[in-house]
């Protein structure tokens, strides 16, 4: 078994992100459609930094993890969570599925319940931002179904193809959330 299964959803699972996995990630953020999404078009990953970037992550954070296909134990993405505020009780996560052939299934959905729980019912986080451009219409509609709000926005602070788009901030509190608690499976 190559993935340890942490938070297991219907379609899906969340796994501690595997080391031998990022050049799966660089070639993920090198695709020019995964990177216009994330607006990062212009980031130019190779094997080697991203690799950096793996070492970096793996001797600081353990919040980082890989999302995998529950039926075919294949990574599809990875989810992470920045810099948890552990006085404030908040973070930043990010999302990533990079196989495109899941993209649109209801894995993205699965995963963000999955890490959203994670973070108020077992990290005790009071408040999970996230950051989209607006031309990601998709994730931002997304986030809005698990219960995610707009808090602001970064006026046209993102160019791409001759056009300005904004940086949209959401976050979300666990009032707000609207998916079932994998922890409470663990009580019935």
């Amino acid at each position: 078994m190559k993935y340890l299964k942490k938070l297991v959803g219907e379609k899906c699972y969340l796994a501690p992100i595997i080391y031998e996995d990022y050049e799966k990630f660089a070639e993920w953020f090198t695709d020019i459609k995964t990177a216009i999404g994330l607006g990062d078009a212009g980031g130019n990953y190779s094997v080697e930094s991203t690799k950096g970037f793996f070492e970096q992550s793996f001797s600081n954070n353990s919040n980082r993890f890989s999302i995998v296909d529950l039926n075919e134990d294949k990574l599809i993405g990875f989810c992470w969570l920045k810099s948890i505020g552990h006085i404030d009780r908040s973070t930043e996560l990010a999302i990533l599925i990079g196989d495109e052939n899941y993209r649109g299934k209801g894995y993205g959905m699965e995963a963000m319940n999955l890490i959203i729980d994670y973070c108020f019912n077992i990290l005790n986080l009071h408040n999970v931002m996230v950051v989209a451009y607006s031309h990601n219409e998709k994730a931002i509609g997304m986030y809005k179904k698990i219960g995610f709000k707009e808090i602001g926005r970064r006026r046209e602070s993102h160019f791409i193809g001759g056009k300005a788009y904004d940086e949209v901030y959401m976050d979300i509190l666990p009032k707000d959330y609207k998916g079932k608690s994998v922890v409470d499976t663990y009580f019935l």
